[in-house]
């Protein structure tokens, strides 16, 4: 196999949209985020933020694919000729909210969609990001495309009669699978998203939300938008009444506390706060503004609240349906049937009726399978071995029940860390000393009035027992001392004894030791080898800033994510100190990798005296709002002080944003200063061409004799052109070392050298002919 790969680079002008398509030779061993440098340097592209570029693939099915930068290429397969688009892997995403307003979410466009998720809940303040998910809104066209991949047959071809009733019943039912969920597993370009696509941010679990209250009122508004969705569209059957009091509800969150005057019937669209089937019910406008009249002086957030309690009275409230078919015990055939799942069972429900037939739980479910054309659970040793049903849709129900599996087991362990059915207040610690295990020791009384004799070198310790102090008496041996001490603790909040919680405290103390290490060494710059002032020496000072910056950058990054974890662990529900642990050890780590190139870059900085001060003062309130993060994390009475955790936070980030402005600047002006030494390099060398030159006419003009002058004219042309050709030389490696191209040194430098011989060696022999001064004049010039 050949080891290089010619490969077609496709680069889009970010300011004329204009695109070319180049080629580059690159080793199959090469890593993506080196192909990128390369490219970046072959191709003059801006280097600027070149940390969040990437290079993309699109595939044959209209999808796309992101080559991960830590892999090599012949990790992909690729061939020479194949197509990569070198694009922009970090910005912004437009997330739509289904109550019609939108989020720009700065986000890694080749992260995968789960991974997505965590940031874009962490804009929105949402702790259980694992219960969302987004949905791609799809175009008529598109949505006939699905149409076919959920049909045996073509839409456009004569439908049978059972399609016929599948398609009426599906439309009359409005089950999930009018919606287009994203894989989570996958990139926004695997999903087959592009930069036009309409994403929408919605509740895929529904696992904690009946925990939802005002006091959260983004979840509270995403979750009564979406249920009052599915009440109107019928996902949710209602009675009349019922119907009536949840119109009287959602009109109390649009329009407010009840005007007579202003609230009468003709006013509503009805088919904005109803379901289709009482839409034209006579007079029940006014049986809802009546209803609505008893709920003045409700708040927007408690009306949704109410609106939400309600539903969750409602039988099919919690359950995502599909439309299936399967098989009747007494029947040959396959009838359509409704699969709902839930967040603890499998539902098998009437499609007309809704009524619940089986009830499957989720914790006798060994495994699923699925394919194209069915859906199968395995339940083990428990009765109705396996279930399976008829289904285009047996991947999106599949990775549903595993989800809802996923969420049930993370609880679960959740639980058994923190006590019984989680119940983390009232967990309860219950240690019992008996005489086999320990002994109490306590002072004792006696009246023996003579002195004893024992060894004094046995060590011993005294403590007073759980009935104080007890009469001791010669000639017998006392009772046997036994107690029991128990108390309430918060292992939520409060380390203990366990392993991982131990490893915590460890890390905590590491990262103290990190911050005064990292506190002492930010106090000065870093040691630069000593260099002279020449062309390599400029260019190794410009590639070491780049390449310091960009781990700067980097590391920033990773410190952001690492303060964003610690802060869900210690406000969320669920602590992991394992997951804290490991927060905890990145920040350390990066913060001292960091510390390492923002010295090595002030010293570089050297001209720039402010900047580089400011770099270095910025990096030091990194590390105390760092320190200020593990002083908050350290319980005070079993209770974290959360306002200083988000105060700390807050100060991380500040200090982040400083840093990179710094960065920016220190980055502009060293090119802003390479740039004029150039210019200054190539002036310098205009002005020795000129001074020798005219050394060189005014020898010319002085000559004694006639005869000297036809011997030496010959002489003097030739040295007026070398001088110009050593100027143009000069020039060139002057121009190769200021703009990084340290390929084309070597041979710029073996070409003044050239160039510098020849010109001695002709002004030798012009010289030769001239008086003292004039020689003189000439060699002080070159």
């Amino acid at each position: 196999m050949d080891s290089i790969l010619n490969l077609k680079i496709k680069i889009v002008n970010p300011h004329t949209a204009e695109e070319v398509v180049k080629t580059i030779q690159l080793d199959v061993n090469t890593i993506v985020f080196d192909a990128c440098r390369q490219i970046v340097d072959q191709f003059d592209i801006d280097p600027t933020n070149v940390e969040n570029y990437g290079l993309f693939q699109e595939l044959d099915n209209g999808s796309g694919m992101w080559l991960e930068i830590h892999r090599t290429l012949e990790h992909y397969m690729l061939k020479s000729g194949s197509v990569l688009e070198y694009r922009k892997r970090v910005s912004p995403l437009t997330v739509h909210m289904i109550d019609g307003s939108t989020k720009n979410v700065m986000v890694d466009k080749s992260n995968t969609v789960g991974q997505l998720l965590n940031v874009i809940c962490a804009k929105l303040g949402i702790n259980n990001s694992d219960e969302y998910s987004l949905t791609l809104d799809l175009s008529d066209e598109d949505k006939f495309s699905t149409m076919k991949k959920y049909r045996t047959l073509d839409p456009k071809a004569t439908l049978s009669r059972d399609q016929k009733k599948m398609d009426k019943l599906q439309k009359k039912l409005h089950t999930d699978d009018e919606l287009n969920w994203l894989d989570a597993s996958k990139t926004l370009a695997e999903n087959g998203c592009n930069d036009k696509s309409v994403i929408t941010f919605r509740r895929r679990y529904f696992f904690s939300d009946r925990n939802i209250g005002t006091e959260d009122p983004v979840q509270m508004n995403l979750l009564y938008i979406q249920t009052k969705d599915a009440v109107i569209h019928g996902m949710h059957p209602v009675s009349e009444d019922e119907a009536v009091q949840l119109s009287s509800m959602q009109i109390q969150v649009e329009l407010g506390d009840h005007v007579p005057s202003k609230h009468k019937p003709g006013l509503l669209n009805l088919k904005d706060v109803l379901p289709k089937e009482y839409v034209k019910t006579r007079g029940i406008e006014k049986r809802i503004f009546s209803e609505h009249a008893n709920l003045s002086g409700l708040k927007t957030t408690e009306a949704q609240a109410k609106y939400v309690k309600f539903c969750r009275s409602l039988k099919t409230y919690g359950i995502t349906f599909y439309l299936v078919k399967r098989k009747m015990a007494s029947k040959n055939k396959l009838l359509p049937s409704l699969l709902g799942v839930t967040k603890d069972a499998l539902l098998v429900v009437d499609a007309k009726s809704k009524e619940i037939e089986k009830v499957y739980p989720l914790t006798q479910v060994r495994r699923t399978a699925c394919n194209n054309t069915s859906f199968a659970v395995d339940l083990g040793d428990y009765a109705d071995r396996d279930f399976t049903v008829a289904t285009n849709q047996g991947e999106e129900i599949r990775a549903l029940v595993n989800g809802y599996i996923d969420i049930n087991l993370k609880k679960k362990r959740a639980a058994d860390r923190f006590g019984m059915e989680g119940d983390d207040d009232a967990s309860l610690m219950e240690d019992t000393v008996s005489p086999q295990r320990a002994t109490y020791i306590q002072h004792q009384q006696t009246n023996v009035g003579h002195t004893t004799v024992g060894n004094v070198a046995l060590p011993g310790v005294m403590r007073p027992g759980t009935k104080g102090v007890s009469i001791y008496s010669t000639g017998s041996f006392t009772e046997q001392t036994g107690g029991e001490i128990r108390t309430s603790v918060d292992t939520k909040r409060t380390p203990g004894s366990k392993g991982g919680q131990k490893a915590l405290l460890g890390f905590i103390d590491d990262g103290f030791d990190t911050i005064e290490s990292v506190d002492k060494d930010l106090s000065s710059k870093g040691t630069l080898p000593t260099q002279d002032a020449d062309p390599s020496s400029l260019v190794w000072r410009q590639s070491t800033m780049t390449s310091s910056r960009r781990k700067v950058h980097t590391q920033l990054a990773a410190i952001s994510s690492a303060t964003s974890k610690v802060l869900t662990q210690l406000t969320g529900d669920d602590f992991d100190p394992d997951a804290m642990s490991a927060a905890v050890s990145s920040f350390s780590s990066n913060l001292q990798n960091m510390c390492n190139d923002i010295r090595l870059i002030s010293a570089l900085a050297e001209d720039d005296e402010a900047n580089s001060d400011s770099l270095l003062r910025a990096a030091r309130n990194l590390t105390s709002a760092f320190g200020d993060l593990l002083r908050a994390a350290q319980p005070e009475n079993n209770v974290f002080n959360e306002n200083d955790l988000k105060s700390a936070a807050s100060r991380i980030g500040q200090a982040g944003t400083e840093i990179v402005n710094i960065l920016n600047v220190i980055s502009v002006e060293k090119e802003l200063s390479n740039e004029k030494q150039m210019e200054n390099a190539v002036n310098d060398i205009d002005a020795f061409d000129e001074q020798l030159i005219s050394n060189i006419q005014t020898a010319r003009t002085s000559q004694l004799s006639s005869e000297n002058e036809k011997q030496r004219t010959p002489s003097l042309s030739e040295v007026n052109q070398k001088a110009g050709t050593i100027g143009y030389s000069l020039s060139k490696l002057v121009s190769n070392a200021a703009m990084g191209k340290e390929d084309n040194l070597g041979s710029s430098s073996t070409e003044v050298t050239s160039a510098l011989k020849s010109l001695l060696s002709s002004i030798e022999g012009v010289a030769a002919g001239m008086d003292d001064g004039e020689a003189k004049n000439i060699f002080k010039i070159v």
